[in-house]
């Protein structure tokens, strides 16, 4: 019993390093990316960008709570990703409301900046992604991280497109359209995860309940 215990407890160990070491890798590239993508967008005057930027900084501080709860129980954790889903939820729809406002005055963003930066920002947020791939189902806490960085790509390749759009049609729409749907997207995540945590939170109460 003494060894398997021991041995139960070195296994938990290691998963929890890898966890950390994957969780600040994350982490780094996402506070990297927001800042090339503010300064970016308003080299480009990209609403995408910025939107996609203030995307990046949201994941940063969900990574940097992941890590903070890496060792606390499941009651913390559904916690922390109940928290996790309104802070994105909260970004989304200040970033509605900001594109929605960019309607009454559009400017012709740069393509090739919001092409060449979406470009740069897939790239990192793909190897992210499959980094946390391995670990999506091992708790709430990895899974609504690892929705983020999924989250990351699917804006990114938006990002792309509405550089596409913008070069093609000569229009600042596109731009404008795609940092909706950007918001729209993390909008409906963010729920998903709030929705989550609050049936696992839930179950925590009726178990006590039950062992009282």
């Amino acid at each position: 019993m003494s060894s398997c215990s021991s041995n139960c407890g070195e296994d938990l160990n290691d998963i929890l390093k890898n966890h950390r070491k994957i969780l600040w890798v994350v982490l780094w590239v996402n506070l990297g990316m927001f800042f090339v993508e503010i300064a970016f967008g308003w080299v480009g005057k990209s609403h995408a960008l910025w939107a996609d930027s203030l995307d990046m900084l949201g994941d940063a501080l969900v990574f940097g709570a992941s890590i903070l709860v890496l060792k606390a129980g499941e009651k913390w954790k559904a916690r922390a990703a109940l928290g996790k889903g309104i802070l994105m939820g909260v970004l989304s729809i200040g970033l509605f409301l900001s594109a929605i406002f960019r309607f009454l005055e559009p400017l012709k963003p740069d393509p090739e900046i919001i092409g060449g930066v979406g470009a740069l920002a897939l790239v990192a947020n793909i190897i992210c992604a499959f980094c946390l791939f391995q670990y999506r189902n091992q708790d709430l806490n990895m899974r609504s991280t690892w929705l983020c960085a999924r989250n990351d790509i699917l804006a990114n390749l938006g990002v792309i497109i509405a550089a596409w759009g913008i070069y093609m049609f000569h229009s600042p729409w596109p731009d404008i359209v795609v940092a909706i749907l950007i918001c729209l997207f993390v909008l409906n995540s963010s729920i998903s995860i709030i929705k989550e945590a609050q049936k696992e939170l839930s179950e925590f109460k009726t178990f006590l309940k039950k062992t009282a």
